[in-house]
């Protein structure tokens, strides 16, 4: 018996016996690495190429351990100390790489880098084992060392495989224990230092036969089908008719609302009972960089609505690609590895185990991509081909209806809107009406003399000219609002509330002109003073207490221009609905009309205030920076419509002074409304400030504001700060005022005792400069304008 194990041993350790071993390894490992490749599929990749990986180097190895045999036998290379380290450690490699493709068939970063330990370490121990063969030394503790590497390696696998209990486990375990054998049998047979260890190549020649199993074990479970169940026929109960309502109720309910959101939230109702879906959504996502937003929900199992949700569009790349590409979508709910897309959903409605999803895009919608789906977590329904193409048509039918309650409920809030203008308006005729048969009284009862200098005549073109334009512009708004109505009243067509949209239409219609005849008969009234004060002969001065009621009337004329001007926003603002291009066009000349308007009304109010009463200046500290972001906030809209570039020059540490908020910060809006509307489209305006040290150690604030407007005229400059009547005088060219702006400011400028002046280049830019004392000297606080 001793003879047999003897010659065995022999055969599989002295050339040229050992070929058979070499042969049996080389076989057994390209059997495994062909079940691999042929086993391959595109859901196992990553399982795939770390497999053929792992036999690779098995083969390498053993492809290194032949040669060098074949060489030594047949005496090419003359000494042969390198092949016995040299096997040890091909050895304990091949057990290392075998243990990692069992264990760790699937990615696992840290089973990578110990094997990567594992080759390094087995690269020492051979440098170690052929330094000490070459020069003679005993190498006796190494034969102990690899023996115990290779049993350490083993027990660790063997107790990885027996923890994890995998599909076809078994296999694996008779493969290390067949090894385990081998290295404990060499662990007490160590091998002289000049031959292999027969009982570990023993063990080798029997577990590498079972190596190719590798492949069916992990790769099979990819490309083996599924066996179904047998499916006996069978005959179905008739549906009861409680079953037939719960079906077809919802849908009735569908056309009989009217609210868009009762609408989407009985829809998802209805096609959560048709599919018995645990959890029907309604999705919608604007573009792909913007959350994806569950706007109505329907939980099958509690028989309630739900609230609406939001997903990150980064934790659902499959749902927001599918509402982008508008492609149908099934995520099937796996044991291992759940998509991104099911955790997040499963997070946002709050539960812990995810279901399976079906979603179904809505498509030619034009506010957002919108889809509808349904989702299992309960049920762990699997949705079938059927199902997915019974939701798709659905859905392709559902766009119109969509529409359509979107459009009806924009329509509502016009109509809301509409009414309260409407209502706002009438209310604004009855108190202007009131205040004009105030003022006419008062009015013809003036009797008031002209003064010598001919200001009065003045005044009296400066009404005139306001009148002119603001009937410019008021029959200019009407027009638009006329093309901004016939449009509306094409894409209406045929809708049921058309009828009293036009009734309202038309009343506003009425309410704008009444608005409009109040405007010109104040006008009017205006001009009846001025021409009592020409006749009278009298003094300027008109009664304190006929002023206030003409400002009255100017402020309460003001305030339907306001009204026009916030409704006119919330059309452009889109918040009632969406607009075409020609709405939107319309509603910006209206707007930019009604910004005007506003305007006149403004310099008609100052004009009116400061030819009646003193400047009331009440001085306090102010700072300039704040006083600066103040101005260049309320011009914001002017620079941004025209893209100009405001560049500012602000040193730190600006002395704190003392001056009229108020009217220094309506000196900065006219210089700067100058500025930008003398500005062309995409240019600049400088905004300096800096500090001057005058007489005495009087130190002063100079602001500096420059255009490019092309530049003033030297014959011109003289006539800058006056006071323009634009049908009686001609426009100054670099100036962007209306005439009476500028005036203003250097009336307040100088009530402060401060001085205002321009310079030009004459060509392309302005400059307007401030200078104001850092401590105001005494002066009246009421400053009377010539």
């Amino acid at each position: 018996m001793n003879t047999v194990i003897t010659q065995i041993f022999s055969l599989i350790t002295q050339p040229p016996g050992n070929l058979i071993f070499h042969l049996i390894l080389v076989f057994s490992i390209l059997t495994g690495l062909q079940t691999t490749v042929l086993l391959r599929t595109p859901e196992n990749q990553a399982i795939t190429r770390r497999l053929i990986t792992g036999f690779l180097i098995l083969i390498a190895g053993q492809v290194i351990l032949f040669l060098f045999s074949a060489l030594i036998w047949q005496k090419l290379l003359p000494n042969p100390v390198i092949l016995f380290p040299l096997d040890r450690a091909i050895t304990f490699l091949s057990i290392a790489v075998a243990a990692w493709m069992w264990n760790f068939s699937h990615p696992h970063r840290r089973a990578d880098v110990a094997l990567i330990s594992l080759v390094l370490l087995t690269l020492i121990l051979f440098f170690v084992d052929l330094t000490l063969r070459a020069n003679g030394l005993n190498s006796s503790p190494l034969e102990w060392i690899w023996s115990l590497a290779n049993l350490i390696v083993v027990s660790l696998s063997l107790l990885l495989l027996i923890g994890s209990r995998h599909k076809l486990w078994e296999t694996g375990l008779s493969f290390f224990l067949i090894i385990f054998a081998g290295s404990l049998a060499s662990l007490f047979n160590l091998p002289n230092e000049g031959n292999f260890s027969a009982t570990m190549r023993l063990a080798l020649l029997c577990a590498f036969p079972l190596l190719p199993s590798i492949g069916k074990l992990l790769v099979q479970a990819a490309v083996t089908p599924p066996i179904q169940p047998e499916v006996k026929p069978e005959s179905k109960p008739l549906r009861s008719p409680s079953a037939e309502s719960r079906l077809i109720l919802p849908w009735l309910h569908l056309t009989t609302t009217r609210a868009s959101q009762e609408a989407i939230t009985l829809l998802t109702t209805a096609i959560g009972k048709t599919f018995s879906s645990d959890l029907t959504f309604l999705i919608r996502q604007e573009n792909p960089y913007r959350p994806i937003l569950l706007e109505a929900g329907y939980d099958l199992i509690r028989d309630e609505a739900l609230p609406p949700l939001q997903l990150e569009a980064e934790n659902c790349p499959l749902i927001s690609n599918s509402l982008q590409k508008g492609k149908a979508l099934k995520i099937i709910a796996e044991d291992e590895n759940q998509p991104q897309d099911l955790l997040s959903l499963t997070k946002a409605v709050g539960l812990a185990v995810p279901g399976h999803v079906l979603l179904s895009p809505i498509p030619d919608l034009t506010d957002g991509k919108r889809a509808i789906l349904l989702f299992t977590p309960y049920s762990k329904h699997q949705w079938t081909v059927e199902e997915q193409v019974l939701l798709t048509t659905i859905t392709d039918n559902l766009s119109e209806f969509i529409t359509k309650i979107l459009e009806e409920e924009n329509k509502e809030k016009n109509l809301q809107a509409l009414q309260e203008q409407l209502k706002l308006s009438q209310e604004q005729i009855k108190t202007l009406e009131q205040k004009l048969i105030e003022t006419r009284q008062p009015a013809a009862d003036l009797n008031i003399s002209a003064s010598p200098n001919g200001e009065s005549a003045l005044e009296i073109a400066g009404l005139l000219a306001i009148q002119r334009e603001a009937q410019e512009t008021i029959q200019r708004l009407e027009t638009e609002n006329r093309s901004l109505r016939d449009a509306l009243r094409d894409l209406k067509g045929k809708a049921v509330a058309s009828s009293e949209v036009e009734h309202l239409e038309r009343e506003l219609r009425q309410a704008l002109e009444e608005v409009a005849r109040l405007q010109n008969a104040l006008a009017n009234a205006n001009m009846r003073i001025v021409e009592l004060q020409s006749t009278s002969g009298q003094s300027t001065d008109i009664n304190v207490k006929d002023s206030e009621a003409v400002l009255s009337i100017i402020q309460e004329l003001r305030q339907p221009v306001s009204s026009v001007i916030g409704y006119t926003d919330l059309l452009i603002n889109e918040t009632t609905g969406n607009l075409t291009q020609q709405q939107r066009k319309f509603l910006e000349r209206i707007r930019s009309s009604s910004d005007r308007m506003q305007t006149l009304l403004d310099d008609l109010l100052q004009t009116s205030v400061f030819n009646i009463s003193p400047i009331e200046l009440a001085p306090q500290p102010l700072d300039v920076e704040t006083l600066l972001d103040q101005a260049i906030t309320d011009m914001s809209d002017l620079l941004r419509e025209k893209e100009i570039n405001l560049l500012v020059d602000i040193p730190p540490d600006l002395p704190t002074f003392y001056a009229d908020r108020d009217a220094l910060h309506q000196v900065l809006i006219h210089l700067l409304q100058n500025a930008g509307s003398a500005t062309p489209p995409e240019g600049n305006i400088t905004l300096k400030v800096k500090v001057e040290q005058g007489e005495k150690s009087t130190l002063f604030v100079l602001f500096q504001i420059t255009d490019e407007g092309g530049g003033i005229s030297p014959d011109e400059l003289s006539r800058v700060f006056s006071r323009r009547i634009k049908n009686g005088s001609p426009a100054i060219r670099g100036i962007g005022d209306t005439g009476v702006g500028l005036s203003i400011a250097k009336t307040l400028v100088e009530a402060h005792g401060g001085r205002i002046w321009v310079e030009s280049d004459g060509e392309k830019t302005s400059t307007f400069s401030i200078l104001l004392p850092v401590k105001t000297p005494a002066f009246s606080t009421t400053a009377l304008v010539s």
